[in-house]
């Protein structure tokens, strides 16, 4: 499309061309002049380049437990170590593991303390882990992995941020085609027996925190590009949009329902087929 605005400068011939580009907008501004004393400004656009759109997602964040898997890895861990007392002492410290877990979430207790105190709760040996590991990998939640491979094709990069650990979440990072190198997870310490005896101390995932504080410096290092998207169903996940280290939100909700996480996300989805047109709206506005 073509518009032509004649200008009358005494001037000799002039030709000055003019491109802009800046928040997917488009345009060029010629100015041609022919004969003296007249000349001619001619504005030349394609079709949408007024329309200012906002730029892609291009960094996609998911937390692990209870979205990408409709599962709780800790939970999990804990109950199988619980599985050799009597019921009645058994069910109780289940309920007191549920109760942290939920506290956690919500964020009325630090993160790191609920991950100790989890752990406490039972005996769990490395051959356990291993049987848990299994049972993760079987639940992965449904169009995960082709929602995962959509946005891969798509030029988007996908990482995954959990609080949960190395044995449990790599296996399903790993079915899901997601390189290693992009999901950051917390590592188990065992003694010499092969129990699970702590956490890692220096991974920052196990702080309340750790999220935030690893997703701007992955930003700040140009690893996660350009605006980024988070999507999970916990406080720690919510808390990297509510400091303005992501720019939008989804909060997950096919496998916990988190009332005081959805009133403050941007967005709810409740099935991982979803998350694509959304994605799609949200860039077109």
């Amino acid at each position: 499309m073509h518009h032509i605005f004649s200008l009358h400068k005494p001037h000799r011939t002039i030709r000055l061309m003019i491109q802009i580009l800046s928040a997917g907008t488009r345009f060029a501004l010629v100015w041609q002049a022919g004969k003296p004393g007249n000349c001619a400004i001619r504005v030349i656009w394609s079709l949408g380049v007024f329309t200012m759109k906002k730029d892609r997602f291009r960094g996609i964040i998911f937390d692990f437990d209870s979205t990408l898997v409709a599962a709780e890895g800790i939970e999990m861990l804990v109950e199988a170590g619980l599985e050799e007392l009597a019921p009645a002492q058994r069910e109780e410290k289940i309920q007191r593991l549920k109760q942290i877990t939920q506290e956690a979430m919500s964020g009325q207790i630090p993160f790191a303390r609920a991950l100790q105190e989890r752990l406490q709760l039972a005996r769990v040996t490395r051959r356990q882990v291993q049987q848990v590991a299994e049972k993760v990998l079987q639940r992965i939640n449904p169009k995960v992995q082709e929602t995962i491979l959509a946005l891969q094709k798509d030029k988007r990069e996908v990482f995954v941020f959990s609080g949960g650990f190395a044995e449990l979440v790599l296996p399903v990072t790993r079915k899901l085609g997601i390189p290693d190198e992009r999901a950051y997870v917390n590592r188990l310490i065992y003694d010499e027996s092969g129990a699970v005896i702590g956490v890692d101390p220096d991974n920052p995932l196990t702080m309340s925190s750790g999220k935030v504080f690893l997703a701007e410096k992955l930003r700040t290092r140009g690893i996660i590009p350009g605006r980024t998207l988070v999507v999970g169903d916990g406080f720690s996940d919510l808390a990297i949009r509510k400091l303005r280290v992501a720019d939008f939100f989804v909060y997950f909700s096919g496998c916990v329902n988190r009332e005081d996480i959805r009133r403050e996300s941007d967005a709810v989805i409740e099935q991982f087929d979803q998350l694509l047109p959304l994605l799609r709206k949200l860039e077109s506005e």
